[in-house]
Order: structure tokens, then sequence, then C-alpha cells
């Protein structure tokens, strides 16, 4: 599938999740055009904040929790502030991606094992 195509899938998917607010959530199949990645499991993290918007200049926008070495789905992504690595010497990012099971949930590039540092081509 070219990336045109794969931009065009996420993109509808991306706007299709708020117009199903208050409809039956239905997850779709499993896809080859779909990553779960891991939230990094290490002594440097042990938590990632799902926040409601893609910025942490605030605690009030922290809706939820996800413990180290758990498996997220992300859907989509945005930019956002930008968060530093949990590991020296890597840089900040500012990918957020919008995950499933909350109505505006988003995790911070960061604390995902992704498989790449800017992992927008590596997941799609």
């Amino acid at each position: 599938m070219s990336k045109t195509s794969k931009a065009k899938q996420l993109m509808t998917i991306c706007l299709s999740v708020p117009l199903a607010a208050g409809a039956v959530f239905v997850a779709p199949t499993a896809s080859a055009n779909y990553a779960v990645v891991k939230v990094f499991d290490t002594p440097e993290v042990q938590y990632i904040n799902v926040r409601n918007t893609a910025d942490t200049s605030s605690n009030e926008n922290i809706i939820d929790t996800i413990s180290a070495g758990s498996f997220v789905w992300p859907m989509c992504w945005i930019s956002g502030s930008a968060v530093p690595s949990p590991f020296s010497g890597q840089p900040a990012s500012t990918i957020w991606y919008r995950i499933p099971g909350y109505p505006t949930g988003l995790v911070s590039h960061a604390y995902l094992d992704t498989g790449g540092n800017d992992s927008r081509d590596e997941l799609y």
C-alpha cells in the first residue's frame, strides 16, 4: 500500500473517531497497517500519562496512567509540546499518539518503544 493510501486511511480513522461519540464503538480488526507498541519498561519509566491534550504545561489534563510494559495501539498522531526522552542523549519528541479507550486520550512518543526515533513512517 502506498504512503498516500496509508495517509488517507489514517486521516479517515482520525476524523471518524470523534464522529462515533455516543455510538457503539466497534474495534477494527487487526491489520498490517497498524502497530501495537510497548510502553518502555525500564528503571527510568514506571508509567506514562494519558492526557486529553498534547500539552505537558499542566497536570490537570492527565486523565489516566498506563503502566510500564503495557501495550498501546496508536490510532493516529498529532504534534504537541516537546516531551524529553527518559534516556540520556536522546532527543525530545513532539509526537503524540491518540489511543483507543479514551475520548481524547493522547500519549507521548517519547515513552513508547516504536522501533525508531521518528516513528510516523515506521508505524503506518
